[in-house]
């Protein structure tokens, strides 16, 4: 699972960073999480307010900052859906 948070580097880009980092570890996952700041690319995918929060490439979050705990409650969805027998998208 590759999880994007995009946004600059102001405090609610910077608190959903965390609260995604906090969340994978509650979870015990090192899934890739990556930040995304070029104003294009997120233009590019359709986000006009950040911060944003991508799984997979899919575009989850926009202008939110979930806590951790449904953040851990969003990703859990999604590791069930990489295992076999989960929902395809």
């Amino acid at each position: 699972m590759k999880i994007e948070v995009m946004g600059d580097s102001g405090d609610r880009c910077e608190r959903l960073h965390e609260n995604a980092v906090a969340a994978m570890r509650r979870l015990g996952r090192l899934d890739l999480i990556v930040r995304v700041r070029d104003p294009d690319e997120i233009a590019a995918r359709g986000v006009w307010k950040t911060p944003a929060l991508a799984i997979d490439g899919q575009v989850e979050i926009i202008d939110a900052v979930p806590g951790e705990t449904d953040l851990v409650s969003m990703f859990e969805r999604h590791i069930g859906e990489d295992q076999p027998g989960g929902t395809m998208h």
